[in-house]
Protein backbone atom coordinates (compact mmCIF):
# COMPACT_ATOMS: atom_id res chain seq x y z
CA UNK A 1 0.00 0.00 0.00
CA UNK A 2 2.87 2.38 0.74
CA UNK A 3 4.33 2.05 -2.74
CA UNK A 4 0.93 2.52 -4.30
CA UNK A 5 0.26 5.58 -2.20
CA UNK A 6 3.59 7.17 -3.08
CA UNK A 7 2.97 6.72 -6.79
CA UNK A 8 -0.60 7.94 -6.58
CA UNK A 9 -2.03 4.61 -7.73
CA UNK A 10 -3.38 3.99 -4.25
CA UNK A 11 -5.47 7.15 -4.11
CA UNK A 12 -9.20 7.00 -3.64
CA UNK A 13 -11.81 9.67 -4.16
CA UNK A 14 -13.71 10.61 -1.02
CA UNK A 15 -16.88 12.62 -0.98
CA UNK A 16 -19.16 12.97 1.96
CA UNK A 17 -21.53 15.19 0.03
CA UNK A 18 -19.46 18.28 0.76
CA UNK A 19 -19.83 21.53 -1.08
CA UNK A 20 -23.00 23.36 -1.97
CA UNK A 21 -26.20 21.41 -1.91
CA UNK A 22 -27.56 20.26 -5.24
CA UNK A 23 -30.60 22.52 -4.88
CA UNK A 24 -28.44 25.53 -4.07
CA UNK A 25 -29.10 25.33 -0.33
CA UNK A 26 -26.55 25.48 2.44
CA UNK A 27 -24.13 22.57 2.75
CA UNK A 28 -24.27 20.28 5.76
CA UNK A 29 -21.45 21.35 8.13
CA UNK A 30 -20.80 17.68 8.92
CA UNK A 31 -20.13 16.83 5.27
CA UNK A 32 -16.56 16.14 4.23
CA UNK A 33 -15.46 17.98 1.06
CA UNK A 34 -14.61 15.98 -2.09
CA UNK A 35 -10.95 15.06 -2.33
CA UNK A 36 -8.61 12.10 -2.72
CA UNK A 37 -7.13 10.02 0.11
CA UNK A 38 -4.77 7.06 0.19
CA UNK A 39 -5.74 3.42 0.50
CA UNK A 40 -3.89 3.39 3.83
CA UNK A 41 -6.29 5.98 5.22
CA UNK A 42 -9.29 3.96 4.10
CA UNK A 43 -7.82 0.85 5.70
CA UNK A 44 -7.21 2.61 9.01
CA UNK A 45 -10.72 4.06 9.05
CA UNK A 46 -12.18 0.69 8.18
CA UNK A 47 -10.21 -0.96 10.99
CA UNK A 48 -11.48 1.63 13.47
CA UNK A 49 -15.07 0.91 12.46
CA UNK A 50 -14.51 -2.86 12.65
CA UNK A 51 -12.93 -2.62 16.10
CA UNK A 52 -15.74 -0.49 17.49
CA UNK A 53 -18.32 -2.78 15.92
CA UNK A 54 -16.70 -5.72 17.65
CA UNK A 55 -16.70 -3.82 20.94
CA UNK A 56 -20.48 -3.47 20.74
CA UNK A 57 -20.82 -7.27 20.79
CA UNK A 58 -19.11 -7.55 24.18
CA UNK A 59 -21.29 -8.01 27.24
CA UNK A 60 -18.58 -7.09 29.75
CA UNK A 61 -16.95 -3.71 30.07
CA UNK A 62 -13.31 -4.90 30.20
CA UNK A 63 -13.05 -6.47 26.70
CA UNK A 64 -15.17 -3.65 25.28
CA UNK A 65 -12.84 -1.07 26.84
CA UNK A 66 -9.83 -2.91 25.42
CA UNK A 67 -11.27 -2.82 21.92
CA UNK A 68 -12.23 0.84 22.34
CA UNK A 69 -8.64 1.69 23.32
CA UNK A 70 -7.43 -0.32 20.33
CA UNK A 71 -9.53 1.84 18.01
CA UNK A 72 -7.95 4.95 19.52
CA UNK A 73 -4.45 3.49 19.23
CA UNK A 74 -4.97 2.76 15.54
CA UNK A 75 -5.30 6.49 14.94
CA UNK A 76 -2.29 7.20 17.17
CA UNK A 77 -0.24 4.66 15.19
CA UNK A 78 -1.17 6.34 11.91
CA UNK A 79 -0.11 9.71 13.31
CA UNK A 80 3.19 8.33 14.63
CA UNK A 81 4.25 5.91 11.89
CA UNK A 82 3.20 7.34 8.52
CA UNK A 83 5.02 10.72 8.78
CA UNK A 84 8.23 8.94 9.80
CA UNK A 85 7.96 6.16 7.23
CA UNK A 86 7.34 8.57 4.33
CA UNK A 87 9.18 11.64 5.60
CA UNK A 88 11.34 12.01 2.46
CA UNK A 89 8.40 11.59 0.10
CA UNK A 90 6.24 14.04 2.03
CA UNK A 91 9.00 16.64 1.78
CA UNK A 92 9.81 16.07 -1.89
CA UNK A 93 6.52 15.12 -3.57
CA UNK A 94 3.74 17.76 -3.63
CA UNK A 95 1.03 15.25 -4.50
CA UNK A 96 1.97 12.87 -1.69
CA UNK A 97 1.97 15.77 0.79
CA UNK A 98 -1.53 16.74 -0.38
CA UNK A 99 -2.76 13.17 -0.02
CA UNK A 100 -1.37 12.92 3.51
CA UNK A 101 -3.02 16.26 4.35
CA UNK A 102 -6.34 14.84 3.17
CA UNK A 103 -5.79 11.60 5.09
CA UNK A 104 -5.30 13.51 8.32
CA UNK A 105 -8.32 15.74 7.71
CA UNK A 106 -10.57 12.77 6.92
CA UNK A 107 -9.47 10.90 10.06
CA UNK A 108 -9.89 14.05 12.14
CA UNK A 109 -13.37 14.51 10.67
CA UNK A 110 -14.21 10.88 11.46
CA UNK A 111 -13.14 11.40 15.06
CA UNK A 112 -16.10 13.72 15.53
CA UNK A 113 -18.69 11.30 14.18
CA UNK A 114 -17.43 7.72 14.25
CA UNK A 115 -18.51 6.92 17.82
CA UNK A 116 -22.04 8.24 17.45
CA UNK A 117 -23.37 5.05 15.94
CA UNK A 118 -21.57 2.69 18.32
CA UNK A 119 -21.76 4.43 21.70
CA UNK A 120 -25.37 3.46 22.57
CA UNK A 121 -24.52 -0.23 21.97
CA UNK A 122 -21.44 -0.29 24.21
CA UNK A 123 -21.62 -1.58 27.79
CA UNK A 124 -21.47 0.82 30.72
CA UNK A 125 -19.73 3.16 31.25
CA UNK A 126 -18.59 3.40 27.61
CA UNK A 127 -22.15 3.94 26.42
CA UNK A 128 -21.84 7.45 27.86
CA UNK A 129 -18.11 8.23 27.63
CA UNK A 130 -16.74 6.67 24.42
CA UNK A 131 -15.38 9.38 22.12
CA UNK A 132 -12.54 10.05 19.69
CA UNK A 133 -13.02 13.81 19.54
CA UNK A 134 -9.89 14.52 21.57
CA UNK A 135 -7.75 12.91 18.82
CA UNK A 136 -9.01 15.24 16.08
CA UNK A 137 -6.88 18.37 16.80
CA UNK A 138 -3.57 16.48 16.61
CA UNK A 139 -4.52 14.79 13.34
CA UNK A 140 -5.74 18.02 11.77
CA UNK A 141 -2.63 19.90 12.89
CA UNK A 142 -0.37 17.18 11.49
CA UNK A 143 -1.99 17.34 8.06
CA UNK A 144 -1.98 21.12 7.93
CA UNK A 145 1.69 21.30 8.96
CA UNK A 146 2.66 18.84 6.23
CA UNK A 147 0.88 20.86 3.55
CA UNK A 148 2.25 24.17 4.85
CA UNK A 149 5.82 22.82 4.69
CA UNK A 150 5.23 21.80 1.09
CA UNK A 151 3.79 25.23 0.25
CA UNK A 152 6.82 26.89 1.89
CA UNK A 153 9.13 24.77 -0.27
CA UNK A 154 7.26 25.83 -3.40
CA UNK A 155 7.55 29.48 -2.35
CA UNK A 156 11.31 29.07 -2.10
CA UNK A 157 11.31 27.74 -5.66
CA UNK A 158 9.29 30.71 -6.89
CA UNK A 159 11.65 33.10 -5.11
CA UNK A 160 14.58 31.51 -6.95
CA UNK A 161 12.88 32.17 -10.28
CA UNK A 162 12.48 35.85 -9.33
CA UNK A 163 16.04 36.43 -8.10
CA UNK A 164 18.14 39.13 -9.79
CA UNK A 165 15.37 40.14 -12.18
CA UNK A 166 15.32 43.66 -13.65
CA UNK A 167 11.59 44.27 -13.66
CA UNK A 168 11.94 47.93 -14.75
CA UNK A 169 14.89 49.16 -16.86
CA UNK A 170 17.11 51.78 -15.21
CA UNK A 171 18.01 55.19 -16.60
CA UNK A 172 21.24 54.00 -18.28
CA UNK A 173 19.40 51.40 -20.27
CA UNK A 174 16.67 53.89 -21.13
CA UNK A 175 19.29 56.35 -22.42
CA UNK A 176 20.84 53.62 -24.54
CA UNK A 177 17.42 52.79 -25.88
CA UNK A 178 16.78 56.40 -26.90
CA UNK A 179 20.19 56.66 -28.58
CA UNK A 180 19.79 53.40 -30.44
CA UNK A 181 16.34 54.27 -31.74
CA UNK A 182 13.67 51.92 -32.94
CA UNK A 183 15.75 48.72 -32.84
CA UNK A 184 16.43 49.05 -29.13
CA UNK A 185 12.82 49.94 -28.44
CA UNK A 186 11.64 46.82 -30.24
CA UNK A 187 14.11 44.73 -28.24
CA UNK A 188 12.89 46.28 -25.01
CA UNK A 189 9.24 45.66 -25.80
CA UNK A 190 10.11 42.08 -26.78
CA UNK A 191 11.78 41.56 -23.42
CA UNK A 192 15.30 41.15 -24.73
CA UNK A 193 16.71 44.16 -22.92
CA UNK A 194 17.83 44.54 -19.31
CA UNK A 195 19.38 46.95 -16.91
CA UNK A 196 22.59 45.06 -16.43
CA UNK A 197 24.56 42.05 -17.53
CA UNK A 198 23.69 40.13 -14.35
CA UNK A 199 19.96 40.82 -14.50
CA UNK A 200 17.41 38.32 -15.68
CA UNK A 201 14.45 38.93 -17.91
CA UNK A 202 11.16 39.67 -16.18
CA UNK A 203 9.29 37.80 -18.89
CA UNK A 204 11.44 34.70 -18.32
CA UNK A 205 10.85 34.85 -14.57
CA UNK A 206 7.08 35.17 -14.99
CA UNK A 207 7.05 32.34 -17.52
CA UNK A 208 8.98 30.06 -15.17
CA UNK A 209 6.72 30.88 -12.23
CA UNK A 210 3.55 30.31 -14.20
CA UNK A 211 4.81 27.04 -15.65
CA UNK A 212 5.63 25.87 -12.13
CA UNK A 213 2.21 26.93 -10.81
CA UNK A 214 0.37 25.14 -13.60
CA UNK A 215 2.41 22.02 -12.86
CA UNK A 216 1.37 22.22 -9.19
CA UNK A 217 -2.24 22.77 -10.23
CA UNK A 218 -2.15 19.57 -12.26
CA UNK A 219 -0.92 17.73 -9.15
CA UNK A 220 -3.25 19.32 -6.62
CA UNK A 221 -6.50 20.35 -8.28
CA UNK A 222 -8.09 16.89 -8.28
CA UNK A 223 -6.50 15.91 -4.95
CA UNK A 224 -7.11 18.74 -2.48
CA UNK A 225 -10.54 19.89 -1.29
CA UNK A 226 -11.67 22.78 -3.55
CA UNK A 227 -11.42 25.47 -0.86
CA UNK A 228 -7.98 24.34 0.27
CA UNK A 229 -6.75 24.16 -3.33
CA UNK A 230 -7.83 27.73 -4.06
CA UNK A 231 -6.31 29.07 -0.85
CA UNK A 232 -2.97 27.39 -1.51
CA UNK A 233 -2.77 28.40 -5.16
CA UNK A 234 -3.77 32.00 -4.33
CA UNK A 235 -0.88 32.23 -1.85
CA UNK A 236 1.60 30.86 -4.37
CA UNK A 237 0.35 33.09 -7.19
CA UNK A 238 0.65 36.13 -4.95
CA UNK A 239 4.19 35.10 -4.01
CA UNK A 240 5.11 34.82 -7.69
CA UNK A 241 3.62 38.23 -8.54
CA UNK A 242 4.82 40.15 -5.47
CA UNK A 243 8.33 41.11 -6.73
CA UNK A 244 6.86 42.61 -9.90
CA UNK A 245 4.18 44.48 -7.95
CA UNK A 246 6.75 45.80 -5.47
CA UNK A 247 8.98 47.02 -8.30
CA UNK A 248 6.12 48.88 -9.95
CA UNK A 249 4.96 50.51 -6.72
CA UNK A 250 8.50 51.51 -5.76
CA UNK A 251 9.37 53.08 -9.13
CA UNK A 252 9.41 56.88 -9.14
CA UNK A 253 8.76 56.89 -12.87
CA UNK A 254 8.40 54.30 -15.61
CA UNK A 255 9.40 54.87 -19.21
CA UNK A 256 6.62 54.51 -21.73
CA UNK A 257 8.38 51.73 -23.60
CA UNK A 258 8.76 49.77 -20.34
CA UNK A 259 5.04 49.91 -19.72
CA UNK A 260 4.49 47.55 -22.65
CA UNK A 261 6.55 44.86 -20.90
CA UNK A 262 4.85 45.47 -17.56
CA UNK A 263 1.40 45.34 -19.12
CA UNK A 264 2.21 42.04 -20.81
CA UNK A 265 3.60 40.47 -17.63
CA UNK A 266 0.68 41.65 -15.51
CA UNK A 267 -1.68 40.34 -18.17
CA UNK A 268 -0.01 36.94 -18.00
CA UNK A 269 -0.40 36.88 -14.22
CA UNK A 270 -4.04 37.91 -14.44
CA UNK A 271 -4.68 35.20 -17.01
CA UNK A 272 -3.04 32.65 -14.71
CA UNK A 273 -5.26 33.82 -11.87
CA UNK A 274 -8.34 33.12 -13.95
CA UNK A 275 -7.04 29.74 -15.10
CA UNK A 276 -5.85 28.59 -11.68
CA UNK A 277 -8.47 30.04 -9.35
CA UNK A 278 -11.59 31.11 -11.24
CA UNK A 279 -12.05 27.94 -13.30
CA UNK A 280 -14.42 25.32 -11.83
CA UNK A 281 -12.73 22.75 -9.63
CA UNK A 282 -11.81 19.53 -11.40
CA UNK A 283 -14.56 16.90 -11.39
CA UNK A 284 -13.49 13.63 -9.82
CA UNK A 285 -13.94 10.51 -11.86
CA UNK A 286 -16.62 8.12 -10.65
CA UNK A 287 -15.62 4.62 -9.61
CA UNK A 288 -16.48 1.73 -7.32
CA UNK A 289 -17.94 2.92 -4.03
CA UNK A 290 -16.07 2.55 -0.76
CA UNK A 291 -18.42 3.26 2.11
CA UNK A 292 -18.08 3.53 5.87
CA UNK A 293 -21.59 3.90 7.25
CA UNK A 294 -21.82 3.08 10.95
CA UNK A 295 -25.38 2.45 12.00
CA UNK A 296 -27.17 5.57 13.12
CA UNK A 297 -24.24 7.90 12.48
CA UNK A 298 -25.66 9.40 9.33
CA UNK A 299 -22.20 9.64 7.77
CA UNK A 300 -21.11 8.14 4.47
CA UNK A 301 -17.81 8.38 2.64
CA UNK A 302 -17.74 7.15 -0.93
CA UNK A 303 -14.66 6.95 -3.07
CA UNK A 304 -13.76 5.71 -6.52
CA UNK A 305 -10.43 3.93 -6.56
CA UNK A 306 -8.19 5.33 -9.26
Amino acid sequence: SSAASASGAGASQISGGGGAAADGGAANPLDFPPCQVTVVCGSVLGAVHSTLEQATTMDQSLPAATLYRTARELLDLFRAVVPQRHSEGLAALPRLAALFHNDCLLLAHACHTVCLGYRPKLPAPLHKTASLVDLAPALRSLGEQCLQRQVAAQMVQLDEFNQAVAWIPDDDFESAQVAAGDDAQEALVAGKGGSGSGSGSGEDAVAKCLYHLHHLANLWESVLPPQVYRQVMARLLRRAAQPLLDAVLAASEIAECATHRLHAMLGDLDGAKQALLDAPHATHAEGPAMEHTPGGSGSAFRGGVR
